[in-house]
């Protein structure tokens, strides 16, 4: 794991050609969107964050960028310390709000997004085959990607978990009987 300040999160997105904020920028063609809620059932939300990043794929490795996050400094240390402090890093959240995992690290990475949407942060999770989710403050999650097996996929866990689809936007089929 590598952890990353917000400038040198921006080079690694530039390098790999990744919007940084996809709201308000021009998506490529066949780029499709879909939005959803959470499931109901928060004690089940540890398992279906696994198995939506494990769908998304995670073939090389991910970034994620916490963008909004609280906790109190005079109460309480940062979240995020023990990860940090194993893997070397004495940086706080405030200086590298950044994480780059390796595919080895889905079931860590998807264990971080647990902590965003536990807590009601706001990160963005970034692929190198351009997918971009979007984890809104523990509620809702945005999710871009040029390939539609991906939004899919998604789709069916969403159905497995009861997690209601708010909008979506097809870049490309989503479904076989969509290409008709």
């Amino acid at each position: 794991m590598e952890f990353l300040t917000k400038t040198e999160c921006g080079a690694w997105l530039h390098e790999r050609d990744i919007f940084s904020l996809p709201y308000g920028n021009p998506k490529p063609p066949g780029v499709s969107y879909l939005q959803f809620k959470l499931p109901p059932k928060r004690e089940a939300l540890g398992e279906f964050t696994y198995k939506i990043f494990s769908v998304w794929g995670i073939e090389t490795n991910g970034l994620m960028a916490i963008t909004e996050w609280h906790y109190d400094d005079e109460y309480e240390d940062d979240p995020t310390a023990a990860l940090r402090q194993n893997h070397g890093e004495e940086r706080d959240l405030r200086e590298v709000p950044a994480m780059v995992f390796s595919s080895e690290e889905i079931e860590l990475s998807a264990d971080l997004a647990y902590l965003v949407i536990d807590r009601s942060w706001t990160a963005y999770w970034y692929l190198p085959n351009q997918t971009i989710a979007l984890l809104w403050e523990g509620e809702i999650i945005d999710l871009w990607s040029p390939n539609p097996q991906v939004l899919a996929s998604t789709q069916l866990i969403l159905l497995e978990y009861d997690a209601p689809i708010l909008h979506r936007r097809a870049g490309k089929p989503l479904w076989p009987d969509e290409q008709k």
